[in-house]
């Protein structure tokens, strides 16, 4: 029974003359106190019992107004039922990187909508300085009289066994990927230096033979064959520096030995240099011809020492690869800002299957394995070409080339 009493006194004596009492039964609140006593109990128990972080937070304090023990045990703080439970999570207690981002998240809390879960990973430090990683969800809990939110209910499960496991994985998988380049890598040196042991050989054989022949006292030779060992010395001759040129910009940073230079100049001098010595490095004259557009015909701002390269190998590829009786053709034009330039022969074209992979340094399509060369032309102009902040394509022409 709940009672209230009301006494009057006599105002000369002071003595209670009346007493005047009030009884309400309060049984019934009484049981409904202690069964949601009880009940509380029980959702503690409960989630006391359960494996993961829970905590409701005042998002407008700061301060977590109720955890339950596998929180209070992670920062051990005592955690006993009669306690205010309080347990402010300051961002001291966050791993420093991840500061930021729950910042930003507890901002966007702040307008969470009801009955959406919001989520982030998160590294939250231990009581003995050890951080963890968590999946942290988080819900609004309560709003206030204005309809702000006021409180939210956090659940965070520690993930950071799974993380570790992933970072395991990753590991071995940069490791996998960096013996695999180191394997592909020391393969493609071994291709490296078959190649250039074979395609140095030939030209430095005909530059000592036909030395031998022209230092010869008692050799008897005519003009005209004195000239064409000459010929075939300074052709040889060419070929090696061509050659070194090429691994020499493939092995090193071609764009810090030489930058790029754009310098107004006549396209049309400039390759007709080109394809003179590409001609005189083959011993079967080739017809090659030359179309430039009225656009090409006027100043082009280009690197010479680039596109010199550039076409240099494009039409000692077309050379080496086309018929005997069948002309290059090597057309430019200017649209805009940008040049473009073709070079076409009829030759023996390239495999479909090979296309996406002869830019690869040493990539001989299959056709192509018996011709010489270091399979490093297409690598060197497209890296160049890439340098000017272009693009080439290749293309296989009905009928071949």
């Amino acid at each position: 029974i709940w009672g209230n009493a009301i006494s009057t006194a006599d105002p000369s004596t002071g003595r209670v003359t009346q007493i005047f009492g009030i009884g309400q039964d309060i049984t019934e609140r009484t049981h409904m106190q202690n069964a949601l006593v009880e009940r509380e109990r029980f959702i503690h128990k409960i989630t006391d019992t359960m494996p993961v972080m829970i905590m409701v937070q005042d998002i407008q304090s700061g301060q977590n107004v109720w955890v339950n023990q596998y929180a209070s045990d992670y920062v051990d703080q005592p955690n006993e039922l009669n306690s205010p439970r309080l347990m402010h999570l300051d961002p001291s207690n966050f791993h420093p990187d991840d500061v930021a981002r729950v910042s930003e998240f507890l901002e966007m809390l702040r307008d969470g909508e009801d009955g959406r879960v919001y989520e982030m990973e998160v590294r939250l430090r231990r009581y003995d300085g050890v951080y963890r990683w968590f999946n942290n969800r988080a819900v609004v809990f309560e709003r206030d009289a204005t309809g702000a939110v006021k409180s939210l209910i956090y659940v965070l499960l520690d993930i950071n066994d799974q993380k570790e496991a992933q970072q395991t994985l990753l590991e071995k998988q940069r490791l996998e990927v960096e013996y695999r380049k180191e394997h592909e890598l020391n393969q493609l040196k071994n291709k490296m230096m078959q190649r250039i042991s074979h395609e140095f050989r030939t030209p430095l054989a005909v530059i000592m033979s036909s030395s031998y022949v022209l230092q010869r006292p008692d050799t008897n030779i005519s003009e005209e064959r004195r000239r064409r060992h000459f010929n075939a010395i300074q052709a040889q001759i060419t070929r090696v520096v061509t050659m070194l040129e090429d691994i020499q910009f493939i092995i090193y940073d071609e764009s810090q030995m030489h930058p790029l230079t754009l310098i107004p100049t006549y396209l049309q001098p400039v390759l007709e240099q080109v394809i003179e010595k590409a001609q005189s490095a083959h011993s079967d004259p080739r017809e090659v011809q030359l179309h430039l557009s009225p656009t090409a015909q006027r100043l082009v701002r280009v690197d010479e020492h680039l596109l010199k390269m550039i076409m240099n190998n494009l039409i000692s590829n077309a050379l080496k690869f086309s018929g005997n009786h069948t002309p290059v053709m090597v057309e430019g034009l200017v649209d805009g800002d940008w040049l473009e330039l073709r070079v076409r022969d009829a030759g023996i074209g390239v495999p479909n299957e090979d296309i996406p992979h002869i830019f690869e340094p040493f990539y001989r399509a299959n056709n192509f394995d018996e011709k010489p060369g270091l399979g490093l032309g297409l690598t060197i102009v497209k890296n160049a070409i890439e340098m000017y902040g272009g693009s080439i394509t290749v293309e296989n022409l009905v009928g071949g080339g």
